[in-house]
């Protein structure tokens, strides 16, 4: 018998193709480990429940190295790592792999040049036919920073390795940082700033009015409204070449940002103090805005220094002439009862999402309050002009809707002090405080908000007796004949929200890890109810986010499918303002309504289930 024959083509090996298919990164480690495919369930996946191994469920998004874009064509040198002024995030933000930049590295902008350009963007243009100066020329290519900055390896970032965008692309981002993101950031403080919109003499946005006039002495606070501006339209943007350029521009920025405060830190007499303050307070949006690690905490310890040296500061910092005089300076400036209040409502907001108090100790918003029309003339500048000059304050008197608007913000203070108290109480219980005194605790807090119900504005007041499951919702050119006060509706809907939200945090606070401390289940869902009627009846356009924080605390009450799907299409709307915590929160909200449904009854929850990273 004969063989055929060997032909050349039979002698090589046949190549192995592998089939083309997804890459996980978010399965348990035993699955990737494995090399199998993870379904991602929790607690146990399926994999591991079949064969008896040992699970420690979905590990979620995988968190990336940041590497310097240009790393790889210069030489290694010490690195930094991206930190406010006070200490470092433990993680590090995940980014895009940058596109390759064809532009010149001369084309660089100074501080000095996109300032001019954004004030060219929003200026009245010179008439009969004259022009703009030009942009001053270009700064020396950059230099590396050295010295005694700690070094990480997971990191390379060069001084001025910020994507390249000529100078009319970073005064638009400006330009849409003040006309655009700083109405959605105040926005968050709606109950705060209680102006009546239809009123523009009394209205008053810092982040517009002010920011941009501080940032022309502060590079550290120019950048951070450039990262917080090209943030927003990458965030806003569709999928493309812009939108990676955008989200590459923030992260750099960013980086830069935090590593001027460092750099500031090592060098004495650098500090000035208020836009300091401002720097950190953008640092702490930027976060909310990205939300994809709590850094936040960071700023917001950074911010504390900062109060501390302003405030409390020690007898070194008040021998320090240069450092005495710039404190005297931003103590008696107009812009801090503003930053202050913003600096408060951040870090009340913290408290509530960590359970760990304040970062800063003590109701000091009560300290630093507006006039109705939103002045800084507060109680406590004219006290501290009085201790100062030895003259008597003049007190502050209201009229009319002024009063009111008096009444809401300090209404709005005391709000936010039995928040800060209810957050200080889940950190005691965490640490083990004594059953009886936990009783004696929720009794106070219970007894303030009652006091503070009974002491709320005739508006608020009123606003309770409203049954917003039969009243039709008013349209833009009415109002409900039977409230006094039409214009203020939304806000004493928002303080009101706020109240039954903080009750329904306590509750859950004070029955964590109690079985013999639930309550009633009608009584929780009452609650939610209510806050989801005012929600639906007057929140609209950008004032959703003033009430975000509620939404989820009576999102994750919200039993019945149709106030869940409710839930859901609000918050996929409000995804368009550009900022993630909105996403984040939805995610959370469908998690544990996917737990609940899994495993229906009665939970004992801990007090880590109530904790969040996300702010709100």
């Amino acid at each position: 018998m004969t063989t055929p024959p060997h032909t050349s083509s039979s002698a090589e090996p046949r190549r192995r193709v592998r089939r083309w298919h997804q890459r996980g990164f978010t399965g348990c480690s035993t699955c990737r480990r494995r090399h199998v495919r993870c379904d991602e369930a929790s607690p146990r996946c399926q994999n591991c429940f079949r064969l008896g191994l040992e699970c420690d469920g979905s590990q979620g998004r995988m968190t990336f190295k940041v590497y310097n874009p240009a790393s790889n064509q210069q030489n290694q040198a010490s690195t930094t790592t991206p930190e406010s002024s006070e200490s470092e995030p433990t993680q590090q933000r995940r980014t895009v792999s940058p596109e390759t930049d064809k532009t010149d590295s001369t084309s660089i902008a100074s501080p000095l040049s996109s300032l001019e350009m954004f004030l060219a963007l929003t200026s009245p243009q010179p008439q009969n036919g004259r022009q703009l100066p030009p942009p001053p020329p270009p700064p020396p290519p950059p230099r590396r920073i050295t010295g005694d900055l700690p070094s990480s390896p997971t990191l390379e970032l060069d001084a001025g390795t910020t994507p390249l965008l000529n100078v009319e692309e970073e005064g638009y981002i400006l330009a849409h940082f003040v006309n655009h993101v700083s109405i959605l950031l105040i926005a968050h403080h709606g109950p705060v700033y209680a102006i009546n919109k239809s009123n523009k003499n009394n209205t008053k946005n810092p982040f517009q009015c002010d920011f941009p006039l501080l940032a022309q002495s502060s590079p550290a606070m120019l950048g951070a409204m450039q990262a917080l501006g090209a943030l927003h339209l990458a965030n806003t943007a569709a999928s493309g070449t812009q939108d990676t350029r955008h989200f590459q521009y923030a992260m750099a920025k960013y980086s830069d940002v935090v590593k001027l405060f460092r750099l500031k830190s090592h060098q004495t007499g650098q500090r000035t103090l208020l836009a300091d303050l401002a720097t950190c307070l953008l640092l702490c949006y930027f976060e909310m805005m990205d939300s994809q690690h709590p850094n936040w905490l960071v700023h917001l310890k950074g911010a504390k220094e900062i109060y501390r040296i302003m405030f409390h500061p020690t007898p070194a910092e008040q021998a320090d002439r240069v450092g005495e005089g710039e404190r005297q300076a931003a103590v008696r400036h107009p812009l801090l009862t503003d930053l202050l209040l913003l600096l408060a409502d951040l870090d009340v907001a913290g408290a509530c999402a960590t359970v760990n108090g304040t970062v800063i100790p003590g109701p000091y918003w009560r300290m630093h309050a507006v006039d109705g029309g939103g002045s800084a003339a507060a109680g406590w500048e004219q006290e501290h002009l009085h201790n100062t000059t030895n003259t008597s304050p003049t007190p502050v008197s209201f009229t009319g809707r002024d009063q009111v608007l008096a009444e809401l913000t300090d209404a709005w203070a005391g709000l936010m002090e039995i928040r800060a108290s209810t957050s200080k109480f889940g950190k005691a219980k965490d640490e083990d405080m004594p059953v009886e005194q936990q009783d004696v605790v929720f009794g106070d807090l219970l007894n303030s908000l009652l006091a503070w119900r009974a002491s709320a504005p005739e508006c608020l007041r009123v606003l309770g007796l409203l049954d917003l499951n039969t009243t039709t919702r008013p349209t833009t050119n009415s109002c409900l004949p039977s409230y006094p006060y039409p214009d203020l509706l939304a806000y004493a809907a928002c303080l009101e929200a706020y109240e039954k939200a903080t009750a329904l945090h306590l509750y859950k606070i004070v029955a964590a890890g109690r079985p013999d401390q639930q309550i009633n289940l009608a009584h929780l869902n009452l609650l939610a109810c209510r806050i989801l009627d005012l929600v639906a009846f007057l929140a609209d356009g950008v004032g959703q986010l003033a009430i975000l924080w509620p939404l989820f605390i009576a999102g994750r009450e919200a039993c019945d499918y149709t106030q869940q799907l409710a839930i859901r299409d609000r918050m996929i709307g409000m995804q368009r303002f550009g900022f993630k915590n909105v996403e984040r929160t939805l995610e959370s909200l469908e998690d544990f309504w996917s737990r609940k449904r899994a495993f229906p009854g009665i939970w004992i929850e801990s007090i880590n289930d109530l904790r969040s990273s996300v702010l709100l």
